[in-house]
Order: structure tokens, then sequence, then C-alpha cells
């Protein structure tokens, strides 16, 4: 028992004591702290230019590396920053924000990258009101419209004076017949709203109107605001054409074409079909009067030969669109179409022409 107690003893004795496990080693690492993320600058007047230096540490153990610093828009640019920032030591990166332009409360961004393992990125803000002799609540108006609407849309803008002196509005000069403005005086001196509304039958195409308005301001003596007015097809098809996979086709294919009608009239589809034999083609009404759809469906085996015409055909009550065609395209002209022509994205809409008479 005796010479058995002191063996125990001794490998106790070599045995490390509890809690003395050594710790694994940490790895040098980068680590990057801004003094301040988010810079308040209050209020600057319009037109001003705002400077900050956002401050930082490199509070780890290993070389920090800076890689870019993207400001979120035009407005805001940043200077020259250290690349690289020993562990301990602090760095800057100077921002500007230029406000004219602007005016109210606003908010910009700026994206630093660096190499730090915890995180990839940071996001600054710079953010403050810009003042203004007379605040505006739009800088332009624009207006879209179906090519046959009867409806007059209205747009409203209200304008504040920030001025201690009381501002009066002559009425505002425009010279486009195909809007109507009228200036309401909502609080005397201090608060106006100017209502802009179309006046159809309104022009094709892109019109232009813009507004002057003098105003009594020494700071600002005229408020212009552009308006721009776009009309959309009576009738929108999409997409503008089928384009057939290889052919002859291995299995039925089933191509669906939207049909729609964004303006004022009721729109009203009838008699669809193709102009080549075997192609079954559906019509089905999602929208009362508003949009369709147009399915081709071709047989396993169907083919079209290089420069063989075909198309989808289907009636309409639309006095310009009478006929609404479809083109059908085989694999070779498919091709020969994605080569010359850009690419049409998805949804985009597209004007029917009138069909030409035989």
């Amino acid at each position: 028992m005796g010479l058995l107690a002191l063996r125990c003893a001794a490998v106790a004795a070599d045995a490390p004591a509890s809690g003395s496990v050594k710790a694994p080693v940490a790895q040098p690492t980068p680590r990057i702290v801004f003094e301040q993320p988010v810079f308040d600058f209050g209020e600057v007047k319009r037109g001003g230019e705002v400077k900050h230096s956002f401050i930082y540490t490199n509070t780890g153990t290993e070389t920090l590396q800076v890689l870019e610093v993207k400001p979120g828009c035009g407005c805001t640019t940043a200077g020259t920053w250290e690349k690289e920032v020993p562990p301990g030591r602090t760095g800057s990166i100077p921002v500007q924000f230029n406000s004219g332009g602007f005016s109210g409360p606003v908010q910009k961004s700026v994206t630093v990258t660096f190499k730090d393992p915890a995180q990839s990125n940071v996001v600054l803000l710079i953010k403050g009101k810009v003042w203004t002799p007379i605040e505006v609540s739009a800088a332009s108006l624009f207006f879209q419209y179906a090519e046959d609407s009867t409806n007059s849309e209205l747009r409203t803008i209200r304008i504040a004076n920030h001025e201690t002196e009381p501002l009066t509005l002559e009425l505002p000069e425009w010279t486009n017949t195909n809007f109507r403005v009228a200036l309401k005086t909502v609080k005397p001196g201090s608060e106006f709203s100017l209502d802009v509304a179309t006046v159809p039958p309104l022009a094709p195409g892109t019109v232009s109107a813009p507004i002057n308005l003098k105003t009594s301001s020494k700071e600002m003596p005229v408020i212009n605001i552009p308006v721009t007015g776009m009309s959309r097809p009576a009738v929108v098809v999409s997409p503008a054409q089928i384009l057939l996979p290889a052919s002859p086709l291995v299995s039925e294919l089933r191509s669906a074409v939207s049909i729609q009608s964004p303006g004022g009239a009721t729109l009203k589809l009838s008699e669809p079909g193709c102009s080549v034999p075997r192609v079954k083609v559906e019509l089905r009404e999602l929208q009362p009067g508003r949009a369709f759809q147009l399915t081709a469906v071709f047989p396993a085996g169907f083919a079209l030969e290089a420069g063989q015409a075909a198309e989808l055909h289907v009636n309409s009550n639309h006095p310009k669109y009478p006929v609404l065609r479809v083109p059908i395209k085989p694999p070779t002209q498919a091709a020969t179409a994605r080569a010359v022509l850009p690419p049409v994205p998805t949804g985009t809409p597209v004007r029917i022409a009138p069909p030409q008479t035989q």
C-alpha cells in the first residue's frame, strides 16, 4: 500500500494543474473602428459644400488595407485616404457633399470596403438639412398617358417660403395647351400650391411644358418647373414577335402573347388565328376590356422554311388597330434578328403599327 501511494503521488505531481491548458494563439488580424460613422452637418444653404473627414482606428494586430471608398451618388465625392494603416494607428476618409439642387432633409451614403475578416465593408452617412429661400416639393413633373386617353391627370406641387419676408408669386406662365396650371394660396405669404393637369386630347409622342413663376424673393426671383408628357400606345403587345427554336419542333410548343389596353376605351378582341395551318390559337380575356392573352400552340414536328412569312392575328374594335399581328420567325431569322437588333427587355411595351392596306 505504501509503495502504491508513492507512485500515485508521483503521477499526480507530473499532471498539469486544472485550468492550466494553454489557449490557442490568436491569429493576427486587422480591425477597423470608426469614431463617428454618421455625420450630421445640421443646416446648410443650398449650393453650399459640406466637408467632413471620417476618422477610424485599426484596433487589430495586422496592417489594415482600405480597398475602396464609393459614394452613393455624384453629389458626394471622396478625397484621398490612407490605403494602409498599421495596428494602433488612425486614418481618415475626407468626404465632400454638394448641396446644389437639394432642399429640405437629405441623407447621403459612402461605402468603405476593406480587408477585415469580421466585416468587409461599412456604410458611412452624411445627413442634414439644405436651406432654400423657397422650397418646391417637386423639381419637375412627368405624365404618362395612353394616346387615346380622355381622362385628365392632376399633379400638385407644394411651394413654401423660408424667408422672413412674406412671399408673393405672380401667375404662372406656360405655353403648351396640353396642360392646365392653377396657382392657389394656402397661407398668404408663406405657402402655396400649384396644380398641373393634362388637357385631353393629348399630342402623341413626347411633349414638354416648362412652367415659370416670378417671385418677390431676391434670392430666388424665378421658379422654373419642367413638365414632360409621354404618350403610351393605345394597344400594347408583348412580345412583338415569336421566335421559334430549332425546327422541326421535337415536342409541342406553347407561346403566349400579352395584349393590353392602358387607355380609356374598352378593347374587344375576336377571331384569333394564324396565317399557316396546324397552329392552334387560343384567346383569353384576363381583365375585361383591358388585358388579354393570345396563346399559339405549335404541334410537334412544326417547322417554317427560311424566308417563309407567318403571323398570329386577332381582330380588334380599336379604330386605329383593327387587326393586331404578331410575326412568327423561323430559327434562322431569329438568329439574324438577335445578331442585328438590340435585345428587347421582357415586358417592354411595343407599338403596333396600323395594318397596311392590301
